[in-house]
């Protein structure tokens, strides 16, 4: 999967969301799904869920630590892709200077969207 530079941008504002300790370690994720335009990536505290869309190439479902996915995005070259590569339960995020191996939950274990009320 390539995905453009505004990730940075994205995994940040989601970030928030993210509990530090949860009772629910999934929690603690991101998950990315692919659709039409490319990914959209959603954390949730179960309270609140937000979304965002992200332009992406050969996307494939995956469920990531947010806080270790925004610190090395963070860490890249903004004007450069991020490429996520899985083999087994690890995805390799690579940027054109670094990479890392993230362990992969699956995307079935992430809450389900919450209810919208109007």
């Amino acid at each position: 999967m390539l995905i453009s530079a505004g990730l940075n941008k994205a995994i940040r504002s989601l970030v928030t969301l993210v509990p530090k300790r949860s009772t629910l370690p999934v929690l603690e994720n991101i998950i990315i799904v692919p659709t039409i335009d490319g990914v959209a990536l959603t954390a949730t505290d179960l309270t609140t869920e937000a979304r965002v869309l992200v332009p992406a190439n050969d996307a494939f479902a995956t469920c990531l630590p947010a806080r270790m996915l925004l610190e090395f995005v963070s860490s890249a070259d903004r004007s450069e892709p991020i490429e996520m590569s899985q083999n087994g339960s690890v995805v390799r995020v690579t940027s054109a200077s670094a990479s890392i191996e993230l362990p992969d939950r699956s995307a079935a274990e992430f809450p389900k969207s919450l209810p919208c009320d109007g």
